[in-house]
């Protein structure tokens, strides 16, 4: 009989596990430890306005500052585990940076490794140089951990900038069909379509906020070189009913509001009462639940319900990977209106090989619950399934504090009625910027 190799009087791999759980921790260290050893800077004096070392705004190296970004969009969307890998490429390079340390123990304690955040935040505490700026976030992250249902504080209010310049292939999604078969009492006729699918360049800008409190709000605005389209927008926003209130076991109640017009004059608008359940529980993963009122400007209007879950994980590889996941689903009540109550149900999922790339797939499927109309296939029920493929590539430049970003997209829909069948590709130039308040 073989026996496992023992240190200690213990299995291995359990010492194995032990060090891999304390990674982030014992980085974090080190880069203190590192900071440490350098040269004792001269005393400051009273009234002087610098700050003692490790500082939250030393100078990074273009490769830190690279890595610091991308976490910050990283913890942006709240993807931990992506951006727990990027602040500690961060601190590697960088050891002093002292907002990349705090940042490090929000993250930890998002993900539920309460021991190792807590050892963190003692380490940071005890050092004498660590900025006043972090001790007061430090003291409400140790205060956090303490508690028996741990919820991490507030991330800071912050807002971003994003322009974008792209060309797609069909910017109205207009159906790829030549024809149409209609039903008619004394036969089917077949109609030609005269509109096709046009190229166009887009322009995008977009300006998204949250605020320390929970309160979020997202708006943009899209133009197409077409002729004749008009502008297209979009508007949204999420606001705490308890804005600043703790929760006890997962996110407080919201009103979610959202309101748009597309590019082909389509126009909806939507007031949701939703909760974020079990936010930061079960590993990772998050839920959104909501239930509201919707109406289009085609004068189609009811209720909808909705359940959203995410989930984020690390890859088990030797490389610096990620993978989060996003399943969704929808329903829709029509009142006072012909048309017909349907359901969604939705993935995607997201890739990360390396902190520069990032690869996402999408996929709906959309059920009418009766006929869209008795001259389209004998009233047959729309069935509906989208695909997305999307890849982005983070340039290596920065331009006014921003990042830049190669977007290159395709997505078709399939459809048991070909008037609703489209097919559409993509490229897009990104630039974006993050403020910090």
């Amino acid at each position: 009989m073989k026996r496992r190799a023992r240190a200690g009087g213990r299995p291995f791999s359990r010492h194995f596990g032990r060090l891999r759980n304390a990674a982030p921790l014992l980085a974090a260290l080190l880069a203190l430890g590192h900071a440490q050893a350098q040269p004792t800077p001269e005393p400051v004096p009273p009234h002087s306005t610098a700050t003692p070392t490790p500082e939250a705004s030393s100078p990074l190296s273009p490769e830190a500052q690279a890595a610091w970004e991308e976490a910050q969009q990283a913890l942006q969307r709240q993807d931990w585990v992506q951006a727990e890998l990027l602040l500690e490429r961060t601190l590697m390079l960088s050891p002093e940076h002292a907002e990349s340390l705090v940042q490090l123990a929000l993250v930890l304690l998002h993900r539920g490794r309460i021991e190792t955040a807590q050892a963190l935040i003692a380490a940071l505490e005890a050092d004498p140089r660590t900025p006043p700026a972090q001790r007061a976030r430090l003291a409400q992250l140790r205060t956090a951990a303490a508690s028996p249902l741990p919820a991490a504080p507030d991330a800071p209010a912050h807002t971003t900038v994003q322009l974008g310049l792209g060309r797609s292939s069909n910017p109205l999604a207009v159906t790829s069909a030549r024809e149409i078969r209609l039903t008619l009492p004394g036969g089917d006729l077949v109609a030609a379509l005269n509109q096709r699918p046009e190229p166009a360049s887009l322009a995008t800008a977009e300006v998204s906020h949250q605020a320390a409190n929970g309160t979020e709000w997202a708006a943009q605005l899209r133009r197409s070189s077409l002729a004749g389209t008009p502008t297209a927008w979009r508007l949204g926003a999420l606001i705490p009913l308890a804005p600043g209130a703790p929760a006890p076991a997962g996110s407080p109640w919201a009103l979610q509001l959202g309101a748009q017009y597309g590019l082909d004059g389509s126009g909806r608008s939507s007031l949701q009462l939703a909760h974020r359940c079990g936010l930061g529980a079960n590993g990772g993963s998050a839920w959104l639940c909501g239930v509201g009122v919707f109406e289009e400007n085609t004068g189609r209007r009811g209720w909808l319900a909705r359940a959203v879950v995410a989930r984020s994980d690390a890859l088990p590889t030797a490389s610096a990977q990620s993978v989060a996941a996003l399943g969704w689903v929808e329903a829709e009540i029509v009142r006072h209106s012909a048309q017909p109550d349907l359901l969604r149900l939705g993935a995607q999922l997201s890739w990360q090989p390396a902190p520069a790339w990032q690869a996402t797939a999408a996929l709906q499927w959309q059920g009418d619950a009766s006929g869209y109309s008795p001259l389209l296939a004998e009233g047959a029920p729309r069935r509906l399934l989208t695909s997305q493929v999307a890849l982005r590539w983070h340039l290596p430049l920065a331009t006014a504090g921003g990042r830049w970003t190669l977007q290159l997209a395709t997505a078709q829909r399939r459809a048991n009625l070909p008037l609703f069948a489209w097919r559409e590709h993509n490229a897009q130039l990104l630039w974006q910027r993050t403020l910090r308040h």
